[in-house]
């Protein structure tokens, strides 16, 4: 099963969630970015597994998948569903500053996300949920860039799911692209109105 399939059977088959379970868990964030005094605000599903598997996928504001990051074992890919295309290669520090902004190691960011592990340069602040989980809430800054993300929704993974996330892998069919081609100023982020509704 792809990552896009994965995602939509989680839109559309389980209950509303708003407390931590065992097992994994997949997060819808409502999210700001600023940057030099620039902010946009939409939503995300997240997802994370130690030691460096990462699912991150950015929607528009009705629900539409617009980015998708997927990375795990040293390997990375940013797609952009609506235009079919992909940039796939190492998950290097420069990667994720061309797609997120911050310039940190892919399993510094997971360990930042799941545990609120500080990392030179970037400034964290982590709230809620033990340790290893996905946080309530999850702050991020370094120079003129802040991200935020506030947790919306919770909902379970099956095994099979987590299996098709965090391989670092485009998705099948999509055209690939060397990643240190990719530049998330040619992709602005999607505006999101109605930024407390959540999609299913």
């Amino acid at each position: 099963m792809g990552a896009l399939l994965v995602m939509a059977s989680v839109l559309g088959g389980c209950a509303h969630r708003r407390t931590l379970t065992a097992g994994p868990m997949v997060g819808l964030y409502s999210a700001e970015f600023v940057e030099d005094g620039r902010e946009s605000r939409f939503r995300t599903w997240v997802w994370a597994e130690a030691p460096d598997r990462l699912h991150i996928e950015v929607l528009s504001g009705i629900g539409t998948t617009v980015l998708i990051l997927d990375a795990g074992g040293g390997r990375m890919a940013i797609a952009v569903p609506r235009e079919k295309r992909a940039w796939a290669g190492a998950a290097s520090s420069e990667a994720l500053r061309r797609f997120s902004g911050f310039q940190v190691e892919l399993e510094a960011l997971v360990q930042m996300v799941l545990v609120g592990n500080p990392v030179p340069g970037v400034e964290i602040k982590r709230e809620g949920s033990a340790a290893g989980t996905l946080p309530r809430r999850l702050e991020l800054a370094a120079a003129a860039r802040v991200l935020r993300l506030d947790l919306r929704r919770l909902r379970p993974l099956g095994s099979r799911a987590t299996g098709s996330l965090g391989t670092g892998n485009a998705p099948a069919g999509y055209l690939a692209e060397p990643i240190e081609e990719f530049l998330i100023e040619d992709w602005s982020l999607p505006q999101s109105p109605a930024i407390g509704r959540t999609p299913g």
